[in-house]
């Protein structure tokens, strides 16, 4: 006879787990909610859920795959090939730096891991989702609330103000962000540059305000393109270690591309594109 184990609550409410359940990966065990006492002896057993509709899910490690991943572009009549069957995983939490000799396919695979630049063949997965099999809308949603994108440009929009930048992804999923974005802000260290517009900023400011644009709404995912690239070397320093202190803060997983190999070193991991594959 099978053993059943009690989380909490009275007999006969049915929050009954069985032991064999916490070996199987992605299971699922349907209980009553509320499933906060559930919940809290799972977390002591060193498990990821999910919530909902009465179900806790056991969640992969891993936040961020691709599979056989090909892109390539044509430059007259000529191919060529950019990322050449791309095998990757990322863990939840973890910082990756991606490094490599210039035009070697960083950005291009920081943009499609993004969602911004589809594969011609392969696919990428963001917390368990098939990013390219969501239709257009579905995608931008799903971006919007799980991805951050820090551009080596900034992109902020000139005529808008720091504070009104860093509110933009609130605006587009039709949520007023004003206070968010003033507290991510605030976070960056630019509560009082809030009202000044981009030109009136410097390079680093700049690119903190495109940083607290990035997470203002909590992402679960961070990606930061040549992030220091514009910036000199005491920016480069302090933005860096910003990047990394706000991945911890919101157990964000951040992925970096840089040339600089010094800073690629403060990650917990470095991979190298080269020739189109991760090395």
């Amino acid at each position: 006879m099978q053993t059943k184990r009690r989380i909490a609550g009275k007999k006969g409410s049915g929050n009954w787990l069985r032991p064999p359940i916490w070996g199987l990966p992605s299971s699922v065990v349907k209980i009553p909610a509320p499933l906060s006492a559930a919940a809290s002896y799972c977390h002591l057993r060193g498990l990821a859920l999910e919530a909902a509709g009465g179900q806790i899910r056991e969640m992969s490690d891993v936040m961020i795959e691709t599979v056989d991943l090909h892109r390539s572009y044509r430059i007259g009549s000529k191919s060529i090939e950019v990322l050449h069957g791309v095998d990757l995983g990322i863990r939840r939490g973890e910082r990756v730096f991606l490094c490599g000799p210039s035009g070697a396919g960083k950005t291009t695979l920081l943009y499609t891991l993004a969602g911004l630049e589809r594969p011609e063949r392969g696919l990428v997965r963001i917390d368990g989702v098939d990013l390219y099999a969501l239709g257009r809308q579905e995608q931008a949603r799903f971006r919007n609330r799980k991805i951050g994108y820090v551009f080596q440009n900034f992109h902020l929009l000139p005529e808008l103000t720091a504070l009104e930048n860093v509110a933009v992804p609130g605006a587009i999923s039709g949520v007023d962000s004003t206070e968010a974005a003033m507290k991510a802000l605030e976070r960056v260290g630019l509560g009082e540059r809030a009202d000044h517009l981009p030109a009136e900023l410097s390079g680093g400011e700049q690119q903190r305000v495109a940083i607290a644009r990035a997470i203002v709404n909590e992402p679960k995912v961070l990606f930061a393109d040549e992030p220091t690239g514009n910036l000199d070397s005491i920016n480069s320093g302090q933005i860096m270690t910003m990047l990394l202190e706000l991945a911890i803060e919101h157990s964000m997983t951040l992925v970096v591309v840089t040339h600089d190999a010094a800073l690629a070193e403060l990650g917990d991991r470095r991979l190298v594109i080269r020739d189109g594959a991760i090395h």
